[in-house]
C-alpha cells in the first residue's frame, strides 16, 4: 500500500491542489508537481514539496514544437491526398494544419512531460492527477483546445493513471470571446488617452452601426471595400478609404455551422497515421516515445474526427458566400480588408476568394512575423498564412509575408507602426 510520502500529485491550478487536499486530507504529504509557476509558490508557501513539471532543458521543449510542426504539416498532405467529398478546389489541408498545430502543441507538450515524470518516478511511487477527464467538446470545424482542459488528467486517466474529478472553475472576469482578464479602469483611460480620432469613430461604426455599408460620395463609382476582422492600422485606413470614395461595410465571420451534421468519420485509420506520423517526427528530434505520447495523437485523431464533417460542410458553403460578394460588386472592384483569416472555416474561405478573384488584404497587428523564432518556424513549415495584398509595419514584415506566400507580395504599403503606439496623448498626465 502506498503511504502519502511516495504519492505524487499532478495539478494545473490552486483550486484543484485545494480541492484535491480537502477530499484527501493526507495527501498534504504528498510531493505535488505543475507547470504552473503560481502554483509552485503557493505549495512553496503552504510548506508543501513541490516539483515543477517543466524544468528541463529549452531545446527539449522546442523539440516538441517542431514536432507539432512537422505533423501537422504532414498530415495535413494526407488529408489533401485522401481528399474525400471537399469541393474542388477546396483544400483541408491548408485550411486545418494551423489549428492542428495548436492541438498537437498542447497535447504533445504535457504528454512529453507526463512520459518523462512517470519515467523518473521511483520504484513504488503511486501518480494521481487532479481534474477533468474528459476534453471541452470542439466547436466546428475547429480543433484547438479549451485553454482550461486538464490534459494531465485527460491523458494520464486514459494511461492508467488515478484521477481526483475537479472541474476547473471559470475564472474571474471571464468574457464572451474567450478572455479571461477583463481590462482595468487605468488600462482602458489609457488607450483612450492614446488613440487617434478616427479610433473612436471606427468602433462606433462597428459597435453602435453594426457595420452598416457607409460612403462619403453616394451617387458615385468606387470600389467596395469589406472590413473582416479590425485593428489599429485598419482604424487609420478606414477614413482613408471613405475619403477616396470607397463603399465600406463590415464583413462578418465566416463560420456556418449545422446541427444536422454527422460526426461519423472513420477514426481508425486517421488513429493510424497520426500516430505513425507523430512516432517517427518524434524519433527523429531526440524524444522519448512514451505511452502519454501515443495516447495523446490518439485525443488528437478524435478531434480531427469531430472536425472534419463540419469542415465538409463549411466547404459546401463558399462557393454561395463567394457568389454574393461577387454579385454585390456586381462589375465594380471589391475587396477583403482584415488582420487574419485565421480559423479552419476562414481558411478555406480564403481559398473560395482566391479562385472568385477576390482579393484579401492582409493588415499586420503585430511585430512578430519576421523577427521571432515562432513566425519563422511556421513559415518553414509551410503554414503561414498567404497575402496578395498587404499593410505591414515594416520590410521585415514584407519579406515574411512573401516567403509564407512563396512568391513576392503582389500589393504592399509598408506604413510603420499604429498612431495609437507612436504618441502618447495627455503626456504630462500620463
Amino acid at each position: 500500500m502506498s503511504t502519502a510520502a511516495n504519492i505524487r500529485v499532478i495539478a494545473e491550478s490552486a483550486a484543484a491542489w485545494r480541492h484535491a487536499e480537502a477530499t484527501r486530507p493526507a495527501l498534504a504529504a504528498a510531493t505535488w508537481a505543475t507547470t504552473s509557476p503560481y502554483l509552485v509558490e503557493c505549495l512553496g508557501a503552504a510548506g508543501r514539496e513541490a516539483h515543477c513539471l517543466d524544468d528541463q532543458p529549452q531545446a527539449t521543449a522546442d523539440a516538441v514544437g517542431y514536432v507539432s510542426l512537422a505533423v501537422s504539416r504532414r498530415l495535413a498532405d494526407h488529408l489533401d491526398e485522401a481528399r474525400g467529398d471537399w469541393p474542388a478546389p477546396l483544400r483541408p489541408g491548408p485550411a486545418i494544419a494551423p489549428s492542428a498545430y495548436r492541438m498537437f502543441t498542447s497535447l504533445f507538450y504535457k504528454a512529453q512531460l507526463l512520459d518523462r515524470f512517470l519515467a523518473a518516478a521511483p520504484d513504488g511511487a503511486r501518480t494521481i492527477a487532479v481534474g477533468e477527464d474528459a476534453l471541452t467538446p470542439g466547436r466546428g470545424f475547429e480543433l484547438v483546445l479549451h485553454r482550461f482542459d486538464t490534459l494531465f488528467a485527460i491523458i494520464g486517466q486514459r494511461i492508467g493513471l488515478e484521477t481526483i474529478a475537479h472541474e476547473a472553475p471559470a475564472p474571474s472576469g471571464a468574457l464572451a470571446n474567450g478572455d479571461f482578464l477583463r481590462p482595468s479602469f487605468w488600462t482602458r483611460a489609457v488607450t483612450a488617452m492614446n488613440a487617434p480620432l478616427v479610433s473612436p469613430l471606427y468602433r462606433a461604426w462597428r459597435g453602435a452601426l453594426r457595420g452598416r455599408p457607409v460612403r462619403l460620395y453616394p451617387g458615385r463609382g468606387g470600389s467596395r471595400v469589406l472590413i473582416h476582422e479590425g485593428n489599429e492600422l485598419i482604424e487609420e485606413t478606414f477614413p482613408q478609404l471613405l475619403l477616396r470614395g470607397a463603399r465600406v461595410r463590415a464583413l462578418a465571420r465566416f463560420a456556418p455551422r449545422s446541427d444536422e451534421v454527422v460526426e461519423d468519420w472513420d477514426i481508425e485509420p486517421l488513429r493510424e497515421k497520426i500516430e505513425a506520423i507523430a512516432r517517427e517526427e518524434w524519433e527523429r528530434h531526440g524524444l522519448i516515445w512514451g505511452p502519454a505520447a501515443k495516447t495523446a495523437a490518439g485525443v488528437a485523431a478524435e478531434r480531427f474526427a469531430a472536425a472534419l464533417p463540419h469542415g465538409q460542410y463549411a466547404a459546401t458553403q463558399v462557393p454561395e458566400f463567394c457568389a454574393r460578394l461577387r454579385a454585390e460588386a456586381g462589375s465594380g472592384r471589391i475587396g477583403i480588408v482584415t488582420n487574419g483569416l485565421n480559423s479552419p472555416a476562414e481558411r478555406l474561405l480564403r481559398q473560395g476568394l482566391e479562385g472568385a478573384r477576390i482579393p484579401v488584404h492582409m493588415v499586420d497587428h503585430g511585430v512578430g512575423p519576421g523577427l521571432d523564432m515562432l513566425h519563422q518556424a511556421s513559415y518553414d513549415a509551410g503554414l503561414g498564412e498567404k497575402a496578395r495584398g498587404a499593410i505591414l509595419f515594416n520590410d521585415c514584415h514584407r519579406a515574411a509575408r512573401a516567403k509564407a506566400s512563396g512568391a513576392p507580395v503582389e500589393a504592399a504599403a509598408t506604413t510603420g507602426a499604429p498612431r495609437i503606439v507612436r504618441r502618447i496623448g495627455l503626456r504630462a498626465l500620463q
